[in-house]
């Protein structure tokens, strides 16, 4: 007889949080605990230019959840929030994705 397989479930410090997205579809993110942010954050600043193309229409991550990124790099940043595309910009958005690569290496 096979052993029985160990139940899986979230960390107890994680919290699920539900909210509408797009076509009524539930995205779901997960609330990690303060100890892993304070990890993250002692990580050293990205150094190479970074320009970060977030879909307005994105439902699996909302656009101002990369409203405060810029502290993670100490490079040349940007951010730019492209109208009318979701979570694949290179599908919904290849236009603003080619030229925003363009401008990585103009610069």
């Amino acid at each position: 007889m096979l052993p029985r397989p160990l139940p899986i479930s979230p960390p107890p410090a994680c919290a699920r949080q539900t909210r509408p997205g797009l076509l009524g579809r539930t995205a779901v993110r997960c609330r990690c605990d303060a100890g892993l942010e304070r990890s993250l954050a002692a990580q050293p600043a990205i150094a190479v230019p970074t320009i970060v193309l977030h879909g307005l229409c994105d439902g699996v991550q909302l656009a101002s959840q990369s409203a405060d990124a810029a502290r993670h790099f100490s490079g040349r940043y940007e951010r730019k929030l492209v109208p009318e595309a979701g979570h694949f910009l290179s599908r919904e958005a290849p236009l603003a994705v080619v030229q925003a690569i363009r401008a990585l290496g103009e610069r």
